[in-house]
């Protein structure tokens, strides 16, 4: 079936997941009452990136609704270099965050407690 549709149905449809998926992770960071599954997705999550996973679902809603909404001519359009450059700028942000609670030497251990940048902004860190 996904091979039938046209590439511009295949943004829309990865666009709607992208921000299904932002939304979900969302709702289980504001939930006051986390389900077993929904707490251990979200301590990974945090241990991957860190505090910048309350950054995470909001790019992915935005990148979701962008893709959606692409064709509409306010929208400035969608490019390689604009998506490349904003997940750049989401590394540094966990690399900046994890240098304010870590040393180079610390920034492994910190990672695992899902304080700081996570595991790619130890990573970073340590680079």
């Amino acid at each position: 079936m996904w091979d039938r549709l046209s590439n511009e149905r295949k943004l829309d449809v990865v666009g709607i997941a992208l921000a299904f998926v932002g939304i979900i992770i969302l709702l289980g960071l504001i939930s006051a009452n986390r389900s077993a599954i929904v707490g251990v997705a979200i301590f990974f999550l945090a241990q991957i990136f860190g505090w910048g996973v309350y950054i995470l679902p909001l790019g992915l809603l935005v990148f979701g609704l962008w893709l959606v909404f692409r064709k509409i001519e306010r929208i400035p359009p969608l490019s390689i270099e604009r998506a490349a450059g904003s997940v750049i700028l989401f590394f540094w942000l966990l690399t900046v965050l994890h240098s304010f609670v870590a040393t180079a030497e610390t920034a492994e251990a910190i990672a695992l407690t899902g304080a700081g940048g996570g595991y790619f902004g130890g990573l970073f860190q340590r680079i």
